[in-house]
């Protein structure tokens, strides 16, 4: 029987190097960083829409639907974090933006919907 000493100072009994190598190994596996989950949300293309913003809803902190004029038709676009949103041309997101041209990235969630990617003001 075979006693190993381990980097974190535990003692371990084996019956030679299989059992050893083997046991590091689990070690190893348990010390790795496990991978995060990836937040839950909309997958797919991100599409490209310019228009005007018309209004923002901001009731519901710190989400945010932002509702677009692009020809005639209207997009309502939802922002899980505006304060977290990638914005071009401003420092920040602001909800009190109307008549405000602008180009967002988007991914779609229905027809005329989806989830807001970033916003370049003009």
């Amino acid at each position: 029987m075979v006693c190993v000493r381990s980097e974190l100072g535990k003692v371990r009994q084996g019956r030679g190097a299989d059992a050893n190598s083997s046991q590091d190994a689990d070690d190893e596996a348990d010390a790795a960083p496990k991978p995060v989950p990836a937040k839950p949300g909309l997958t797919g293309p991100v599409r490209f829409l310019k228009g005007k913003i018309v209004s923002s809803d901001c009731s519901k902190a710190p989400e945010a639907t932002v509702t677009i004029l692009s020809g005639m038709t209207t997009y309502k676009l939802h922002a899980s974090d505006y304060k977290s949103l990638q914005v071009i041309g401003e420092d920040q997101f602001s909800c009190d933006w109307k008549n405000r041209l602008v180009s967002v990235n988007y991914r779609a969630a229905g027809k005329n919907e989806g989830e807001l990617v970033s916003v370049e003001v003009r």
